[in-house]
């Protein structure tokens, strides 16, 4: 970089990205020399990300950044007509986090062709690239490869295209990999867990990549790996003996993190995972999409050696009555924060069994998606007191009513919705206007309720509410409003008050 003091806050910024005090100490020298609003908007957004999308005042930071954004951005970004990025990258796709460019999607020759300039702009922390023939042999070769966090690649990248950048000893400093829809061979996986860039990984997702129980256990046996906090096979096939080799890793000993979301693991596979003394940092559990059914749903129940699990995904497992009643009566649910359990048919019954069971101290997510409640099982849910931190409930494509809907919302239980789902139920009009009168509406920034033969006189009722409060993200059918309810809908959106 040149000697410019501009650019020796950046290395200060770059040099340690987490740390908010070279942002703010840079925004008061632009505060200095007469450029207040790119100080204001480093501010506002290190104010955003500290205080969390849950807090109502981040909605005012929001906005007032989608203002200075508008305003200044192109000048910043160097994407005005007299600005380099105008000629150099015209199509850049980019997004600031915390005051600085930080996420951008180009080809890797991009990247080597205008780093020094990116990199005066922000940490680029993370980076999607292009495919890109030979850029990624450019790129592995370049001193670039060695300032690199987070990678991703488009889905039509391949492993050939992208080998030499991942297989490249200047790839030293990577911390996230994500390798999505790239087949990736027995031979391929060896070379990539033999390169140096193993050894700097927290965390590694390669997900819809074809992995047999050969890959795991290839993975498993990786010594490079034990740095490792988050492991993703998401969408592989590596079956129950690849989740035997993975619990019996003395590697993966650090790993909190662990998703192995359909990958035909059978209940063996689970009690490996339950029985391993090896993943005593698990917190989170991702078991989603595998024939598990009530006997792997048992072992994790009745485990005493899996630590205590703060996530557990158990969506589209064939769980019953049974596994639900000895996952209810154990020890797993009580540090939960979040809890999927979506696509299992449940039924009312199992919501009587969920009712009855002693609630964890603090489940903020809720997922019961496809779990064929009506209005009783709502009743029933609505009477259980682990509902009471939820801030994420999501009861799509049930047979809710507008009655059901009126019991959850008028649980002496429910916690403090920030997001509520409901698409496909029976709602109709009285259903939004059982939402309209629910005082919690104020504090919903997100809200689902599509695909429920909800008419203009419902909308209307809905958009109108005194309960309304901060803008919301709402997801709702729009064909064949009347002239009206477009009109109040549109408007709304022109205000700000509906974000999508």
């Amino acid at each position: 970089m040149a000697g410019t003091i501009e650019d020796a806050f950046m290395e200060d910024i770059i040099a340690d990205p987490d740390d908010d005090a070279p942002r703010l100490i840079y925004a008061d020298w632009l505060d200095d020399h007469g450029q207040e609003a790119r100080a204001e908007f480093i501010r506002v957004q290190i104010e955003r990300a500290r205080l969390g999308d849950d807090d109502e005042r981040s909605d005012t930071l929001r906005r007032r950044e989608g203002e200075l954004l508008a305003e200044h951005g192109k000048g910043w970004l160097g994407e005005s007509d007299e600005g380099w990025l105008h000629g150099a990258l015209p199509n850049l796709e980019s997004a600031y986090a915390r005051g600085f460019l930080e996420d951008v999607y180009l080809s890797p020759s991009e990247l080597v062709d205008h780093a020094d300039e990116l990199y005066r702009l922000g940490p680029l922390s993370s980076i999607t690239f292009k495919s890109d023939k030979t850029g990624f042999e450019r790129l592995g070769q370049s001193e670039y490869a060695g300032r690199l966090d987070q990678i991703y690649f488009e889905q039509s990248a391949t492993w050939n295209e992208i080998a030499p950048l991942l297989l490249s000893e200047h790839l030293t400093s990577l911390w996230y990999l994500k390798l999505r829809d790239i087949p990736i061979g027995s031979n391929a996986l060896t070379r990539l867990l033999a390169a140096p860039v193993m050894k700097s990984l927290a965390d590694l997702e390669i997900s819809s990549a074809g992995l047999t129980a050969t890959g795991a256990e290839q993975i498993a046996n990786c010594s490079s790996l034990a740095g490792l906090r988050s492991l993703v096979l998401f969408r592989n096939e590596i079956g129950p003996l690849g989740a035997q080799f993975l619990a019996g890793s003395p590697h993966l000993e650090k790993v909190e993190i662990l998703d192995l979301s359909s990958n035909r693991i059978t209940p063996p596979g689970v009690r490996a995972l339950a029985g391993t003394r090896r993943l005593s940092a698990l917190t989170d559990l991702y078991l989603g999409g595998n024939p598990l059914g009530n006997e792997g749903v048992e072992a994790i129940a009745s485990s005493k050696t899996l630590p205590p699990l703060t996530h557990l995904g158990l969506a589209h497992i064939d769980l019953g009555r049974s596994g639900l009643s000895s996952l209810a009566s154990s020890s797993a649910l009580m540090n939960l924060h979040w809890l999927d359990l979506s696509d299992n048919q449940l039924g009312n019954a199992a919501m009587e069994i969920l009712a009855g069971a002693t609630p964890p101290a603090s489940l903020h997510e809720l997922y019961l998606g496809q779990s064929d409640i009506d209005d009783e099982g709502a009743k029933a849910l609505a009477s259980w007191r682990g509902l009471s931190e939820l801030r994420v409930l999501v009861l799509d494509k049930n047979r809710l009513s507008a009655f059901g809907l009126k019991a959850i919302l008028s649980s002496p239980h429910l916690g403090p919705l920030t997001e509520l789902h409901l698409m496909s139920n029976r709602l109709r009009d009285l259903g939004a206007r059982v939402l309209a009168r629910w005082p919690g509406l104020a504090r919903l920034r997100s809200l689902v309720i599509s695909d429920n033969d909800i008419g203009d006189d419902g909308l209307a009722a809905l958009l109108r509410s005194e309960h309304f409060g901060i803008p919301k993200e709402i997801y709702l059918d729009e064909d064949d409003l009347d002239a009206t309810t477009e009109h109040l809908l549109a408007g709304m959106r022109t205000r700000g008050r509906i974000l999508a």
